[in-house]
């Protein structure tokens, strides 16, 4: 599947995002635990950098972007709604629903 690598890093971004969110808060919790959170950020996104670079040269720029902006959107909605009890709407669903649609139409090389 071309598109794995687009995948894998928006996944990755939404990642990075929930360990940089508890790596910068303010909170009372160990010093230790937010620069290991920040550091898991660091490694998150060097990663994420790698697969968009290969989605790049696989697949181009613009499918690329599209694909990982999709995923990262919905999978940091679903990391939010898991682990801080975000609230997730029937017109968000209804939203990412069209977003997956939208990454088939510009990924069908018909």
């Amino acid at each position: 599947m071309k598109a794995l690598p687009a995948i894998l890093s928006g996944i990755l971004a939404a990642c990075a995002g929930v360990f940089g969110k508890y790596g910068f808060q303010d909170s009372d919790d160990l010093l230790y635990y937010k620069v290991l959170s920040i550091l898991i950020m660091l490694i998150l996104n060097s990663t994420m950098i790698k697969y968009m670079v290969e989605s790049f040269k696989e697949i181009g720029a613009s499918k690329t972007t599209v694909i990982n902006l999709t995923f990262n959107y919905v999978f940091s909605a679903v990391l939010g709604y898991a682990i801080y009890s975000e609230e997730v709407s029937y017109n968000w669903i209804l939203g990412a629903g069209l977003m997956f649609i939208g990454v088939w139409i510009i990924t069908n090389d018909r």
